[in-house]
């Protein structure tokens, strides 16, 4: 007679009967490689972009890049653009003055 193992449950609230080969390690998803996540990449000419050696040559030699390099950097903009339009900004003075310098400087070169 074999013996039987049981687990609680605690979605069902119940006891379950497991098998054998049951283990209570935590499973971990397979890491990403590089084929998984560049396996199929073309260019739209039909480049092979297969691995991140190709793709990172691809995009300096077009001046590309990936909105990842980006991170937090939209939402900077867009509190500043915010502040802009508020008129929040602490050194308000010596921007005009700045803008009027060099608005100088643009006129007495057409002169």
């Amino acid at each position: 007679m074999t013996r039987r193992r049981y687990r609680y449950d605690l979605e069902s609230k119940q006891l379950v009967e497991i098998g054998e080969d049951w283990t209570d390690a935590p499973r971990h998803a397979p890491v990403a490689t590089e084929e998984v996540i560049f396996g199929h990449c073309t260019g739209p000419a039909g480049e092979d972009l297969s691995t991140r050696k190709r793709h990172r040559e691809y995009q300096r030699q077009n001046g590309l890049t990936m909105a990842s390099d980006f991170a937090g950097e939209w939402a900077r903009a867009a509190e500043t653009r915010e502040r802009a339009r508020r008129g929040d900004f602490p050194d308000t003075a010596h921007r005009r003055e700045a803008v009027a310098r060099a608005a100088y400087k643009l006129e007495s070169k057409r002169r």
